[in-house]
């Protein structure tokens, strides 16, 4: 759906799966029969010292 919203081609979609963190946040904005990317990848509840450690990517 990022790619998809972003109007990427399917190349860039493997690119952007592999920026994934675990248990990421992504966030869409619908109106109607449309949609775009509000929000991508954020780990807001990572923010803490200790989060960091627990941190990884796809």
């Amino acid at each position: 759906m990022t790619a998809a919203s972003l109007g990427a081609p399917i190349a860039q979609m493997m690119n952007l799966n592999l920026q994934v963190k675990n248990s990421s946040i992504t966030r869409f904005m619908f109106s109607g029969s449309s949609f775009s990317l509000h929000e991508f990848n954020a780990t807001p509840h990572f923010s803490h010292a200790a989060g960091a450690e627990l941190l990884s990517y796809s």
